[in-house]
């Protein structure tokens, strides 16, 4: 296991490497990754408590489908979200066939993922905030020449 931040989301990767979205979503959350090729995922998992678990499935298979299906055979109320490194729709259909809540293509970005986890798992990802454009006005607080404005430096 890397990384100590949200317990509510853990990352399950199977392959060499986390395919792009995800890993933007890991480092911004900073969620615990497991690698499902090591030792036991499922009972990582299930220590750690998430509610949400987000599997990469490689093109490979390498248990991903399998850790899927105990899942959901023995933890139904987590959401599962599969993000697989091949856009076939025969990757797809085989993740929800073994129970995934939602599935996501290899080119899915941070805000498919995050709005992935907003609908399905409420409160785990903050909402965006708005930007909002504030304007001072020349003689204002804040403003570059107010006029009654001093600088104070050193020890006066």
């Amino acid at each position: 296991m890397s990384g100590r931040g949200s317990t509510s989301i853990i990352v399950v990767r199977y392959g060499e490497e986390i395919v792009s979205g995800l890993s933007r979503c890991v480092l911004k959350h900073r969620w615990t990754v497991v690698d499902g090729r090591v030792g036991s995922p499922m009972r990582q998992v299930l220590q750690a408590g998430a509610r949400a678990v987000v599997v990469q499935v490689s093109a490979a298979g390498d248990g991903a489908v399998a850790l899927i299906e105990k899942i959901r055979r023995h933890w139904n109320p987590v959401v599962v979200v599969a993000i697989t490194d091949d856009a076939s729709e025969r990757g797809e259909l085989e993740v929800r066939r073994a129970g995934a809540t939602a599935y996501l293509g290899p080119s899915a970005g941070v805000e498919a993922l995050e709005s992935v986890l907003r609908q399905t798992v409420p409160g785990s990802i903050p909402e965006p905030l708005e930007t909002v454009e504030v304007k001072v006005r020349k003689g204002e607080p804040g403003s570059k020449k107010s006029k009654g404005s001093r600088r104070h430096g050193g020890a006066g």
